[in-house]
């Protein structure tokens, strides 16, 4: 569990709380991780938008495609913060 909170893994299938949407699930996440309240919300609005889920943050992710379930999950390894999360540098769009 450790080296994931480093390396910021990200698994081919990506498990979200279907009822939930995309903010709540990284809230979640973020909560888990022991991140506050504000760093949480700065984090999560950073890496919605780094990852071009922005105008979805608040659907429920039962409506999101494959590819936004994707970058659903790469916004969660953003917000963790890895060590090593070299795809930061790209912007989805």
């Amino acid at each position: 569990m450790s080296v994931k909170a480093r390396v910021g893994y990200l698994p081919d299938q990506i498990g979200f709380y279907e009822s939930l949407t995309a903010r709540e699930n990284l809230g979640y996440v973020a909560k888990l991780n022991g991140l506050h309240h504000d760093e949480a919300s700065r984090r999560i609005e950073a890496a919605l938008d780094s990852v071009g889920l922005t105008e979805v943050t608040d659907k429920r992710v039962a409506t999101f495609s494959r590819g936004m379930r994707q970058r659903l999950g790469v916004a969660e390894v953003l917000i963790k913060q890895p060590a090593s999360s070299s795809p930061t540098s790209r912007r989805w769009a």
